[in-house]
């Protein structure tokens, strides 16, 4: 039996809502930035002739303006990256929430089709008799693969040309024991394939994990690397306040400092980045990861029906 599945509520919305913020930093404000910037390397040239300090004025404009959107690009496709990851890891999980519900509908359909025959077998010939005309040997499992191991060795007796059933003593019922096997070995086939659908996706989904978790984990090194970098810029700009609210904390990845210090509300346009990163899709990953969590494990090999 595959190992089950285990998860844990996602970072992925705190990521978004600190992206957000720096994200806007760099676009919202960065031309603000950008002049103040400027103004200081033109006071630095201030000597030279009047075309010359213009040129110089223009270049070094658009090489700030450069950064901050090579920065902002940077951590939008790291982001991207860590959602799209993430976004594959849910879609596995959700198949394997739907193979796990087949499993245990075909489940229950093949032990209620097999223990109708052995009550069938035991009411026509006798509980004394039941194990011999079913090769049965002990309770019936309810755990699927201890179910399908019974069945078949059911059927195999059951198809052997060589078996009759006894006679017994309720006129006008006669029973087909191929039939009755054909239907089980059909039955417990479909839900065999459906074991092995449900242990690959497993395995599957270890991949798809091992990528999210590499994904965030490249996500987490590019925000604090351009986290770092925005806040030195606007500190230079003199942009002090937008500065401590980019700062990345070195406690929580892919974060910001100001989250655990509990911020004062921000400028308008950064608290509507931040309320949309906030409510946008947080559920997404949690309630899948849910789902797959709810899904009944099959029942422990020990557990037997009559």
């Amino acid at each position: 039996m595959s190992t089950p599945i285990t998860t844990k509520p996602s970072s992925i919305a705190s990521r978004k809502k600190s992206f957000g913020v720096v994200h806007a930093a760099l676009t919202i404000h960065s031309g603000e930035a950008v002049n103040v910037l400027g103004q200081r390397r033109v006071a630095t040239i201030s000597g030279q002739p009047a075309s010359e300090e213009a040129a110089l004025r223009n270049v070094e404009d658009t090489s700030y303006r450069e950064i901050f959107a090579h920065l902002a690009d940077e951590l939008k496709t790291a982001k991207e990256d860590m959602i799209s990851a993430n976004t594959g890891h849910l879609r596995q999980l959700a198949l394997i929430v739907d193979l796990k519900r087949r499993r245990d509908a075909q489940t229950g359909t093949l032990l209620d089709r097999f223990l109708k025959a052995r009550h069938t077998f035991e009411t026509l010939y006798g509980s004394e008799k039941r194990f011999p005309v079913l090769a049965i040997s002990g309770d019936t499992p309810t755990e699927p693969s201890g179910l399908i191991v019974q069945v078949r060795d059911s059927v195999n007796f059951l198809e052997d040309p060589k078996v009759e059933p006894p006679a017994h003593d309720l006129p006008g019922i006669e029973l087909d024991p191929p039939t009755i096997a054909g239907q089980l070995s059909a039955d417990a086939d479909v839900l065999d394939g459906t074991l092995v659908e449900v242990n690959e996706a497993e395995k599957q989904a270890d991949g798809t994990r091992q990528a999210k978790n590499e994904a965030i984990t490249a996500y987490d090194r590019k925000f604090l690397r351009v986290a770092r970098v925005a806040e030195s810029l606007f500190h230079f700009a003199g942009m002090h306040e937008l500065a401590d609210r980019v700062r990345p904390s070195t406690r929580r990845p892919g974060r910001r400092l100001a989250e655990e210090n509990g911020e004062p509300n921000g400028e308008p346009d950064t608290q509507a980045v931040e309320a949309q990163a906030d409510t946008a899709s947080e559920t997404d990953d949690q309630v899948v990861e849910a789902q797959a969590e709810a899904v009944s494990e099959p029942a422990d090999a020990s557990s037997t029906a009559s």
